[in-house]
């Protein structure tokens, strides 16, 4: 049975799917343990809901693990029609060679393991869905000098519909419809504020 099937059957009327993959390291040998990775987890389940997504939250994920879950939502065909978005999110600790550690210490590498199995190449029955990945982890060592703002109190985000009708095709490129977000930098680190979190997802 697929996990992300039963997901979506529990929310039939969710406008997309969000798989949230927080990983702490607890116990999992020289990788330091992060207190706030949960949280961050948290807020942003709480916030993919508030937009009518489906949320699939998974803690300290190990990199066998992951690829069966990708491979679920890959072949999975339960997505409402019309539905806005799959959406990544990944809150733990990465290198500066694009790729970031499995709870078990493995490493999975961004766009050749968690990018492309989504991308319509290997997925064509899902390819018109734009997929969004939020990956919050270090991309190198170097440090970032902080810069104090703000907080914003707000915006507005305005839908764009495509004009066509429901008959109507749409061509992508191999790799095209997607989005990916980072929190930091290539070479630099990423930050968490002791028990609260990532900055940037915070």
């Amino acid at each position: 049975m697929s996990i992300t099937g039963g997901v979506i059957r529990k929310n039939p009327h969710a406008s997309g799917f969000a798989i949230i993959i927080s990983n702490d390291y607890a116990n999992t040998p020289g990788l330091e343990t992060l207190k706030g990775t949960h949280k961050d987890s948290q807020g942003m389940e709480d916030a993919f809901k508030s937009l009518n997504i489906a949320t699939l939250k998974v803690p300290n994920i190990t990199k066998f693990q992951l690829v069966a879950l990708l491979s679920d939502a890959t072949r999975c065909t339960e997505y409402p029609e019309g539905s806005k978005c799959i959406a990544f999110v990944f809150s733990g600790h990465g290198l500066d060679s694009n790729q970031i550690y499995m709870q078990d210490g493995e490493l999975m590498h961004i766009k050749n393991e968690i990018i492309q199995p989504l991308l319509p190449f290997r997925a064509p029955h899902i390819g018109t869905i734009p997929k969004l990945f939020f990956i919050d982890a270090c991309r190198g060592s170097r440090n970032i000098t902080p810069v104090v703002v703000a907080r914003s109190t707000g915006g507005a985000v305005q839908e764009i519909h495509q004009k066509g009708g429901t008959d109507a095709t749409l061509q992508l490129p191999p790799e095209g419809n997607f989005l990916v977000a980072y929190s930091t930098m290539p070479e630099y680190q990423a930050y968490e504020m002791n028990g609260y979190g990532g900055v940037w997802m915070t």
